[in-house]
């Protein structure tokens, strides 16, 4: 389980060290896939919008590259820049719950699933999530993020504003219906045309899931993917490697499930015995890398 080395305040789902000594922070990915070294003196951590808006501001006159950066959870490092970042994990409150229009409003640098705490008592959700919940709001529209579901679009769709901070006219607040095609470029802008920090997001009245995980060989997955896809409201797969198992996860609403379904029920047997299939294959990787199994 990945545990961040560095905090500001907070604790970022991404690994950051600061050397005073050398002047310089290393910043990793949460895959470990990509990392850079940036000077303390171009790494900045706001705790207000309006910080943010005095460092773009310096930044662009002085032509300093800046680099927005959520929780780093992308594999491909697209957060990371080497000559300058900003980390919006401080800039992270809940601006105001609409009940009546089912709307949020946040700062950007918000963990998921602190919105999705602060909606629970109003009975509301966010129409959309993914397996995980790590992710800061700007960062998780901003890369179009997506769920698990045929029917089910991906999270900037549900986006209803926003506010950027951006280099050449400050900053602009964007809505749908006054800026039609802009709006929906910079939904998804990859962090390329300003620094999100505040979003407005569609909400949906809470609801439970019965989730149901099963196992089939990869020609069964195959056939059977568009026939799931169309029953479910939530389907993934996830194929183990080095075996003909992929692992089927299905998602629906409780109330459109038979009652006569089980709600809490798992396979036969103690933890050890269902997970004796993935113990089994780490043992056959071991032994063809010539390492030794080490269980825990």
């Amino acid at each position: 389980q990945f545990q961040p080395t560095w905090q500001h305040g907070k604790s970022l789902a991404t690994e950051c060290e600061k050397d005073d000594e050398d002047e310089t922070t290393d910043v990793i990915n949460w895959s470990g896939t990509h990392k850079v070294t940036v000077p303390n003196k171009n790494f900045w951590e706001p705790e207000s919008i309006e910080e943010v808006e005095q460092i773009v501001k310096d930044c662009h006159e002085k032509g300093q590259p800046v680099r927005p950066m959520g929780s780093c959870l992308s594999p491909n490092g697209i957060a990371l820049n080497a000559e300058g970042m900003i980390s919006m994990a401080n800039v992270d409150r809940v601006l105001e719950i609409d009940t009546q229009n089912k709307t949020i409003t946040v700062e950007a640098g918000i963990p998921v699933s602190k919105v999705v705490e602060a909606l629970r008592p109003y009975n509301l959700t966010l129409p959309n999530l993914a397996s995980i919940a790590e992710q800061q709001m700007g960062g998780f529209i901003q890369v179009g993020a997506h769920g698990t579901g045929k029917t089910v679009a991906p999270v900037d769709h549900y986006v209803t504003k926003l506010k950027i901070v951006t280099p050449g006219q400050g900053t602009v607040e964007l809505t749908k219906e006054e800026h039609g095609r802009l709006f929906e470029l910079a939904r998804v802008g990859l962090g390329c045309l300003g620094v999100v920090v505040e979003i407005t997001m569609q909400c949906i009245p809470a609801h439970k899931l019965v989730e149901h995980t099963f196992v089939l060989k990869r020609q069964e997955a195959i056939a059977q993917k568009d026939e799931l896809l169309k029953k479910h409201k939530h389907m993934r797969f996830m194929w183990i490697p080095y075996t003909d198992a992929v692992v089927v996860v299905t998602n629906d609403p409780e109330d459109q499930i038979s009652k006569d379904i089980p709600r809490n029920w798992s396979a036969p047997g103690n933890e050890e015995e269902r997970n004796q299939p993935l113990t089994e294959l780490l043992k056959t990787l071991c032994q063809e890398n010539g390492k030794a199994f080490q269980p825990e």
